[in-house]
């Protein structure tokens, strides 16, 4: 099933989704992976896989509709595909039966015909390879019936498209928001050019009055000197 809501609203739906097959328990419902990228302010996609018993994930499936609704989405895609194990499991379990069967001789020769050392060795060495053999062929068929008795439901998840005029108008939205912070930046870099200021003037200015009039008073003295009297002519 593929599903198409907005951007912000697609994590909420999808946990909403996992948490019903965890509450369902591993019987009924499994997570298999699941994994969303990209940001909600502009685009995202998302993508989870669960494993349910059939008949639960019909009933799990008929309630999405509803809850891509309430969450502003809609269903974009849903197909079903099916898979015929019948003849792979069968010729599996025949397989099975025959090296089930060899595994049995190779030990009642084992037990039965005592012989050189070299001999035993061998029938043990394929005694072991049969074994293993058997091993895997019993996971797979543990797989395969598994696959049977479980359905696998691929949810894709993508965010809406946004409205052109949502996107149009937005650098003269930015640039709204950023004046009035441009603004009070500059305020804020007088004040604290002011208050930088304010120490020196306190300090400063008192120094400076007494230089003033410590410049004036030298000045006043240079300036108010008597001035010498002319020396009377030499006689000639």
């Amino acid at each position: 099933m593929g599903f198409e809501v907005p951007s912000e609203r697609m994590d909420p739906l999808m946990a909403a989704h996992m948490q019903t097959c965890l509450d369902a328990g591993p019987r009924l419902c499994q997570v298999i992976s699941s994994n969303r990228s990209g940001d909600p302010q502009s685009y995202m996609q998302g993508n989870l896989m669960l494993r349910g018993e059939p008949n639960w994930l019909r009933a799990y499936m008929a309630g999405m509709e509803a809850q891509v609704d309430a969450a502003g989405g809609r269903i974009t895609s849903q197909s079903t595909s099916t898979e015929d194990l019948t003849r792979a499991i069968v010729d599996t379990e025949a397989r099975l039966r025959a090296l089930t069967s060899l595994r049995d001789r190779l030990q009642e020769l084992l037990r039965s015909r005592p012989g050189r050392l070299a001999d035993l060795l061998e029938v043990e060495r394929e005694l072991a390879r049969v074994q293993g053999e058997i091993d895997s062929i019993q996971s797979n068929l543990a797989v395969m019936r598994t696959r049977v008795a479980m359905s696998d439901l691929n949810l894709s998840y993508q965010s809406a498209p946004r409205s052109l005029g949502s996107d149009t108008f937005r650098p003269l939205r930015e640039a709204f928001a950023s004046f009035l912070g441009i603004i009070v930046g500059v305020f804020a870099a007088m004040v604290v050019f002011v208050a930088g200021l304010i120490p020196f003037v306190i300090v400063g200015a008192p120094i400076g009055w007494l230089l003033l009039r410590w410049r004036k008073r030298r000045g006043g003295r240079f300036f108010n000197r008597p001035t010498p009297a002319p020396k009377p002519p030499a006689d000639s």
